[in-house]
């Protein structure tokens, strides 16, 4: 895989995350407002950590040790507003 492909990946999991984050929250809207026809969105244990990620709850360890790799991981933290950590950048 290029590290183009990684990158997308990464950014299509948390579009991903943030779609089901957004479905899980117009649900407790509708149950607070007492919407009877509210239905309960499916669980998924792996967007729930990345959920737990783009929450502040959990914090992004990347290794790497490329400065093109180290942006991207900013980039994409920025762009997701998730706080990360990189580990042996260089």
């Amino acid at each position: 895989m290029t590290r183009m492909e990684e990158a997308a990946l990464a950014r299509g999991i948390y579009v991903k995350a943030q779609q089901y984050k957004d479905k899980w929250d117009a649900y407790a809207k509708a149950v607070a407002a007492k919407d009877k026809n509210a239905k309960e969105p499916d669980h998924d244990l792996g967007l729930d950590a990345v959920v737990q990620v783009l929450d502040g709850k959990r914090v992004v360890h990347n290794h790497t040790h490329r400065a093109d790799d180290v942006m991207t991981v900013l980039r994409l933290a920025d762009e997701f507003h998730y706080r990360v950590v990189v580990h042996h950048g260089t």
